[in-house]
């Protein structure tokens, strides 16, 4: 009775020197009451229970004695100490055996209660809510009830002893978040046990950089040119790693099939001078494991996009040490390529770029890799939380030529070429996808498929270029003013009009833009004045969609339908009917001042004679 009275009294002094800052795990009650309390905006879908490990009878008065100890109905004692002697030396104690008791067991558990044991603690925990150790029965604990007003959970008239207390979820559906601190023992030294948990629920923030827009760089939406760069940054941070020994953490990005990744993800944990660069490991899943994560990528595909996976290596090992909320960023760029989805008037698809993020949530069960080759990445039945999607998108516009005869807009002109240039203009190109040459003295520059160009030609069946590409070598993406080097330039690009005089120019963004008939078709004239307009957008990302304005609107019908006037006969010197208009005039005025001076003339002669 002595050696159980004086390990009781260990194992009480033991406990009330804990800190407050604990959280959830083996509580020694002094009056049967265990509450956990959760935020008002925190998660609340839990499925708490006690179960009793040791139990007695405590004492009253300043110095408070566990006596007359027992193990609890809820564990199986046997299964207990089998693993305690397996696992004594990781918990940082000794000296137990197959034949130790209760006693020996009460002590080595005081024993862990110091305050330079918590990592201790927590294995102490995990390893008694491990189901692969069987040490608590099926079908037992006590369940703490919910109760929503208060924002809590709540057992009462539980007998005196030590708890563990563990959240029964198994959280496999999307998006389902356990607390991250179900692994610590706690102080008990009132009537009432109360439990905070520090709920760890990761989140996503994915959001398009521009560098430019210094009062507001980061943006859910918005607009660029076919051939611009887009940057991209997903916004995360360290969650609380308590409990676990391993961590899973992937983000999943997919990019549309108007974008084109351009291979240059960088990670960076922290914020500031003080942030780290994290290295890439180029070898994957497989082989030397020499960087601080990996990507996997699907092919480009015209109809689906592209899909990146970015798998964290050893997340626990690296991250254990960091602040939890600590930010952690990924930061890429794509190009916006000839399959871009373009939008007229009101556009609500737009290109989108969509990421979440998969991690562990669920500290009580094994973390367990997909397979050997692969330890980063969760095995079928590991428990994982996802992200809701986050998705940002791009838009891009187009204009339609709409070539007629001035005198009958009925008769439509096929094989009128225009040239287009403008300061919202990249790598645009018409309808028919590609600039056909017209000489060898035309500069040539070849789309690639993934959204940049090249001045080298393709070679047979080269899937480096896309299949309209090197279907004819007289086909080319566009002509430019400059050479091509890296990243496009601002071009000229040039159509002709063709299925009843119709021309488009496609991915075009804001800006200012002046189009030029460069050529006719027999017995029409060129147009002298070149035709100018502007386009311009409004985003709302209430509604992820936006709103595209083409001015003068007067020259506009059906938002970017732009109709263009030839005539017959002498040269004309602007678009519409006004140039007609202004033939009949000038011409008119001729007329009328001939007859003046020939009647004039008539006169003078009169007189001479």
């Amino acid at each position: 009775m002595k050696n159980r009275k004086r390990t009781a009294a260990l194992l009480t002094a033991g406990l009330l020197v804990l800190g407050m800052g604990a959280t959830v795990g083996m509580t020694a009650n002094a009056a049967g009451s265990i509450t956990v309390e959760y935020a008002a905006d925190g998660d609340s879908a839990h499925v708490y229970k006690a179960y009793a490990i040791i139990t007695g009878d405590l004492s009253t008065g300043d110095n408070q004695t566990l006596s007359n100890l027992k193990w609890g109905d809820d564990i199986d004692s046997t299964n207990l100490i089998t693993v305690l002697v397996s696992k004594q030396g990781d918990l940082g104690i000794s000296g137990l055996t197959a034949s130790s008791t209760i006693d020996d067991v009460a002590k080595k558990l005081a024993a862990l209660t110091e305050d330079n044991k918590k990592s201790e603690r927590e294995l102490l925990a995990k390893i008694i809510g491990d189901s692969n150790n069987h040490i608590l029965k099926t079908g037992s604990g006590t369940a703490l009830a919910k109760d929503d007003t208060n924002k809590q959970y709540k057992a009462s008239n539980l007998t005196d002893g030590w708890y563990l207390i563990k959240d029964d979820l198994n959280p496999t559906a999307e998006g389902s978040v356990v607390s991250a601190n179900l692994l610590q023992i706690t102080k008990v030294a009132s009537d009432t046990t109360t439990i905070k948990p520090k709920y760890s629920l990761p989140t996503l923030d994915k959001v398009i950089y521009d560098a430019a827009d210094t009062a507001d760089p980061e943006k859910e939406l918005n607009t660029a040119s076919i051939g611009d760069i887009v940057t991209y940054k997903l916004k995360t941070v360290v969650p609380n790693l308590t409990g676990y020994t391993k961590y899973f953490f992937i983000v999943n990005d997919t990019l549309s099939k108007g974008l084109t990744y351009n291979r240059d993800m960088a990670v960076t944990y922290g914020t500031g001078t003080s942030s780290t660069t994290l290295t890439l490991d180029d070898d994957g899943p497989t082989g030397p494991h020499t960087g601080d994560f990996y990507i996997e990528e699907s092919a480009y595909d015209e109809t689906d996009g592209t899909a990146i996976k970015v798998v964290f290596k050893d997340f626990y090992t690296k991250f254990k040490s960091v602040d939890a909320g600590t930010p952690i960023t990924l930061t890429y760029t794509a190009t916006l390529n000839n399959n871009a989805v373009i939008g007229v008037g009101t556009d609500t698809a737009g290109n989108p770029n969509t990421a979440s993020l998969t991690y562990s949530n669920n500290p009580n069960v094994t973390q367990t890799p997909k397979d050997e080759d692969t330890p980063d990445e969760p095995g079928t039945g590991t428990p994982t939380g996802k992200t809701p999607d986050d998705t940002v998108k791009t838009f891009t516009t187009s204009i339609l030529i709409n070539k007629v005869d001035a005198a009958n807009h009925e008769t439509t002109l096929d094989g009128v070429s225009f040239r287009l240039t403008g300061s919202g203009l990249k790598a645009v190109v018409n309808e028919s996808g590609l600039y056909v040459k017209n000489s060898a003295a035309d500069p040539a520059y070849y789309l690639l498929t993934n959204g940049t160009y090249t001045d080298v030609a393709p070679g047979t069946d080269d899937t480096n270029y896309p299949a309209s590409v090197y279907a004819s070598n007289d086909k080319y993406a566009f002509t430019a003013t400059a050479n091509i080097s890296g990243s496009p330039v601002k071009v000229d690009t040039y159509g002709v009009t063709a299925d009843g005089g119709k021309l488009t120019f496609k991915g075009l963004g804001k800006g200012n833009y002046t189009l030029t008939e460069v050529a006719t078709i027999d017995k029409y004239n060129l147009l002298l004045s070149p035709v100018t307009f502007s386009i311009d957008y409004s985003l709302n990302e209430a509604t992820g969609s936006c709103t595209w304005s083409y001015s003068p609107e007067l020259s506009f019908t059906n938002n970017n339908k732009l109709t263009i006037e030839n005539s017959k006969g002498s040269i004309l010197p602007s678009t519409g009917g006004m140039g007609t208009k202004l033939f009949f005039i000038v011409g008119t005025v001729l007329a009328i001042g001939s007859g003046i001076y020939l009647v004039t003339k008539k006169r003078m002669s009169g007189i001479e004679q």
